[in-house]
């Protein structure tokens, strides 16, 4: 009985509400469209599709890809279409166009030592080093070629320690050696951790 009075009483609510609603006058939203639709007619004019400094390096690109169709001799315009990829990280582009440079001026180390900076964007690291000996083979004095060698040595090092961590979750040292116990269960096999601080009683 007490379900259908609160069901009779919420029936007769919402009714109220429907029928309050429709005697409210309608909202004007002619203005506010019209309003909105020029904010927006404004944003495309004003803003072009590219920035500024895009366009001028697509314009750089195309002269430098116009130049080397011209005098495909010309060794300083494979590297400033290479160094142009290179900052705008388009990294794919700059690795081709740093090859076609060297083969073009294979005793330049600093085609090298630019080639390996775009290697190791790409997470390629055996040819950053190749690349980075390679221009410290031509010029010795290239400081910035040995942090590039350090960092590749790091990095390589820190990935071969990570790869050794089991999937169990069991940490290693340096050694390979475990560290405190197995720290995460091993869901797969539902066994529990075997370190004095998780065994079980």
């Amino acid at each position: 009985m007490f379900k259908l009075i609160l069901l009779t009483t919420l029936l007769s609510l919402s009714q109220l509400v429907i029928a309050d609603s429709s005697k409210k006058p309608a909202i004007d939203m002619s203005a506010a469209n019209q309003a909105h639709a020029s904010i927006k007619a404004g944003d495309k004019k004003d803003q072009p599709f590219w920035s500024k400094d895009q366009v001028k390096q697509a314009e750089l690109e195309k002269k430098y890809q116009g130049e080397i169709a011209k005098n495909p001799n010309n060794k300083k315009t494979y590297a400033y279409l290479a160094g142009l990829y290179l900052t705008n990280n388009k990294t794919t582009k700059a690795i081709d166009a740093y090859q076609d440079a060297i083969t073009h001026d294979s005793e330049n180390p600093k085609l090298f030592a630019a080639l390996s900076i775009a290697y190791l964007h790409h997470a390629k690291y055996d040819m950053a080093k190749a690349m980075a000996d390679e221009a410290l083979r031509l010029d010795p004095k290239l400081s910035g070629v040995k942090k590039i060698n350090e960092y590749v040595v790091a990095k390589k090092e820190a990935i071969e320690v990570a790869s050794k961590i089991p999937a169990n979750g069991t940490k290693v040292n340096m050694t390979g050696k475990s560290l405190h116990g197995s720290v995460i269960p091993t869901a797969a096999s539902g066994t529990m951790p075997t370190d004095s601080i998780h065994k079980q009683k």
